[in-house]
């Protein structure tokens, strides 16, 4: 079996990582190596609003630009969420941790007690080294006894909101809707949270929103995001057509909405589950509910780690973790929580949430 530190100490040996990247989100620091330029700079404009030279780091990543490489391992399937289909993520558990293989691009992943490494085609899959990074944040942030949620997070009024969903519910369109009427930006699609002192915190991942053209062209803020000539194509799609379109867009949040608009972590005041519709004729409206009585709902927020957790100590977890709701009913219960029906109406949504807000 091959071992991970060996595989990890040739690889950087025959594609020496001499350019470096430091980077902090609230107080977790993280310094990225890369035997490439171009990717660093590349990750520079992904993440400015973090940049900051970090000399003692609680993460060390290292992302090597090389051809696949040829490891010798058999790789199992993992197990994909929500019934999707096709192949996307294999692993392995080696000697000294874990190798993740991602089937559809060839990058490979190394993840042991101190080695965190991506090596491949790295330029070309930025956003797998990218979403690399903040999966270590993540797990920085469970080996703190956070919970991971399937939500976004916004800070709007001084007070700090969720919304969960399943998968095209809105809830990143419906934070952006926020952000322009002057909300901080916390997280599109993931938020931590952690119950203490009779509060609960929640802490959001430093990934860009990527919304589809229909969110960009209802919002000013946003439009400019698409080019003028994807445009006059876009405005000859019909409602649906636009809802159905699989195409994304980066939203940078500074570029859109100006500096000084991230919140990284903030108190929770109310968690949002939109169980609303785009079709639905009925009236948007809030509900008050107990996730202790309404795992339906409590199943939008859940979400699993993946195979990419990988605990500090490096000991890869012997078979893949359930997403158990006992892990979440400790901050839950701590929370406001709101269930969002009828017709998926964002400017309905954003008046009735800050009426209410005026009332917590």
């Amino acid at each position: 079996m091959p071992d991970l530190e060996a595989l990890a100490t040739e690889l950087e040996k025959a594609n020496e990582p001499k350019f470096q990247l430091g980077l902090q989100v609230d107080a977790w620091r993280v310094r990225v190596d890369s035997n490439s330029e171009e990717l660093i700079t590349h990750l520079k404009r992904y993440f400015q609003p973090f940049i900051k030279e970090v000399s003692n780091p609680d993460t060390h990543v290292v992302a090597i630009e090389c051809d696949e490489p040829d490891w010798g391992i058999d790789y199992t399937d993992w197990e994909r969420e929500g019934g999707k289909v096709g192949r996307k993520d294999a692993f392995a558990d080696i000697e000294g941790g874990r190798a993740i293989w991602k089937v559809r691009t060839g990058m490979q992943f190394l993840l042991g007690e101190t080695t965190r490494l991506a090596a491949g085609r790295c330029l070309k899959n930025d956003n797998q080294v990218i979403n690399f990074i903040i999966t270590q944040y993540i797990t920085w942030l469970l080996e703190h006894d956070y919970a991971l949620c399937h939500a976004a997070g916004v800070e709007w009024h001084g007070k700090g909101l969720m919304f969960a969903g399943f998968s095209g519910g809105g809830k990143s369109t419906l934070s952006l809707h926020l952000m322009s009427k002057g909300a901080k930006y916390t997280s599109g699609d993931r938020v931590l949270i952690k119950a203490h002192d009779g509060k609960v915190r929640m802490c959001g991942v430093p990934k860009l929103p990527r919304i589809n053209p229909g969110t960009a062209l209802n919002n000013p803020d946003l439009a400019k995001i698409v080019p003028e000539t994807r445009k006059a194509e876009l405005a000859k799609l019909s409602r649906d057509e636009l809802w159905k379109l699989e195409e994304k867009y980066d939203v940078f949040i500074d570029e859109c909405f100006g500096d000084g608009r991230f919140a990284m972590s903030a108190d929770v005041d109310a968690l949002f589950v939109l169980n609303w519709h785009r079709n639905s004729t009925d009236p948007t409206e809030l509900h008050q509910v107990n996730l202790f009585e309404r795992e339906d709902l409590l199943a939008a927020v859940m979400k699993s780690p993946g195979p990419f957790w990988m605990p500090v100590d490096g000991q890869a977890p012997a078979k893949k973790p359930a997403v158990d709701p006992e892990w979440y009913y400790p901050h839950v219960k701590q929370m406001r929580v709101y269930e969002v029906t009828g017709k998926a109406d964002f400017d309905a949504a954003t008046a009735k949430i800050e009426a209410l807000l005026q009332e917590l």
